[in-house]
């Protein structure tokens, strides 16, 4: 599986690339992955961020950008494996980046559990240190049961 960058009228019917994008980035290690798909698309101050499920060791969160959907630059992957379904939000709040995730394994497995990293820095979400915000966890009063699997 691998991401293709797309353009539609109507956000209906969509043209496709027939070859995938290509990412570029300073370490070639981390532009190694298994697969790539589940892409969402953010514009934030001057650019289109992307993140995606990139299977590198894992799936975690890959964090790239376009300017123009021709070239795409990949930037880090944002967490730890296993993480799933991140999403950045389209504004920064009190200055900072925020992404949502989901925790998983190397399967499917519905936890339910829902991540908050945020950043002054797009590109350093997964380097947050926990104590400045890094992953908080998201869900019902501790008071109130969790069925995070329904």
């Amino acid at each position: 599986m691998n991401l293709h960058a797309g353009r539609s009228a109507d956000g209906i019917k969509w043209q496709l690339e027939p070859e995938p994008v290509v990412w570029r980035g300073p370490e070639p290690e981390l532009l190694q992955y298994q697969y790539r798909y589940d892409p969402r698309v953010t514009w934030l101050e001057d650019r289109y961020y992307i993140t995606w499920c990139n299977g590198y060791h894992g799936p975690t969160i890959g964090l790239g950008y376009t300017h123009d959907f021709a070239a795409f630059h990949f930037v880090e992957n944002a967490l730890l494996p296993f993480n799933r379904n991140g999403v950045l939000f389209p504004r920064k709040i009190n200055g900072r980046y925020l992404l949502l995730s989901r925790p998983s394994d190397n399967g499917h497995t519905p936890f339910g559990d829902i991540f908050l990293s945020q950043s002054p820095d797009p590109c350093a979400l997964g380097r947050t240190p926990l104590c400045d915000g890094h992953s908080r966890r998201l869900g019902i009063h501790q008071n109130w049961r969790w069925a995070s699997a329904n």
